[in-house]
C-alpha cells in the first residue's frame, strides 16, 4: 500500500508556474492552483516514509516555496483505491472536511463521500482537517450544489472548507 499525503502549499511567485513546476516530480499524483491562504494543493504518492518525506523535503527546498502544510492520509482497512487522480469535468474543487466525532466517524463519511460520481479522491487525514476529498461537478452551480446541499448538510460534517482549483489549459 502508497503512502499519500496532500501538500497545502503557498509560494511568492505565479501559482501556475509554480504546478508546471511541481508536476515535474515522480510523486506528484496531482497539483492544481487553488483560491484560498495556500496557493497551490499537491496530492503525493510514495512508497514509504522515508520517501515521501525526501519529495516533501524536495518541495520545501525550493527557494520559491513559502510555506508547505502536509496532510498525510490515514489508512482506513478495508479500503483500496485505485492509484492516481483522474478528473473528466471541467470545475474542480478541493474540500477539506471536519467531522463531530459523536455523530460521524471519518471512514463513513469517506465510504458516503466514495460512492458519489463528483468524487474523484478522498482521503481521511491527518492534521486539521479530518477529510480532503476532490470532487468536480460540470459548472460552478453544480459544485455549489454538490457542497451546499449534499456534503455540508450530511449528518455529522462540522465544519468544511471549499477551496475551488483554477481551471488550466
Amino acid at each position: 500500500m502508497k503512502d499519500n499525503t496532500f501538500l497545502l502549499i503557498q509560494t511568492d511567485l505565479d501559482s501556475r508556474k509554480v504546478t508546471g513546476s511541481l508536476s515535474k516530480i515522480a510523486n506528484v499524483i496531482w497539483v492544481s492552483p487553488i483560491y484560498g491562504p495556500a496557493h497551490i494543493v499537491a496530492y503525493l504518492e510514495s512508497d514509504g516514509p522515508a520517501e515521501m518525506e525526501e519529495v516533501i523535503e524536495e518541495i520545501r527546498a525550493r527557494r520559491y516555496i513559502k510555506a508547505v502544510d502536509s496532510r498525510p492520509c490515514k489508512v482506513i482497512p478495508g479500503y483500496h483505491d485505485e492509484p492516481g487522480v483522474k478528473f473528466t469535468k471541467a470545475v474542480r474543487a478541493c474540500l477539506m472536511i471536519n467531522v463531530d466525532y459523536h455523530t460521524l466517524k471519518e471512514r463513513d463519511l469517506v465510504a458516503f463521500l466514495k460512492e458519489k460520481p463528483y468524487s474523484v479522491q478522498v482521503r481521511a487525514c491527518w492534521g486539521p482537517s479530518d477529510t480532503i476529498a476532490l470532487i468536480e461537478a460540470d459548472n460552478n452551480e453544480d459544485l455549489r450544489n454538490i457542497v451546499c446541499d449534499e456534503i455540508k448538510i450530511y449528518e455529522g460534517v462540522k465544519s468544511l472548507s471549499t477551496r475551488v482549483c483554477y481551471k488550466m489549459g
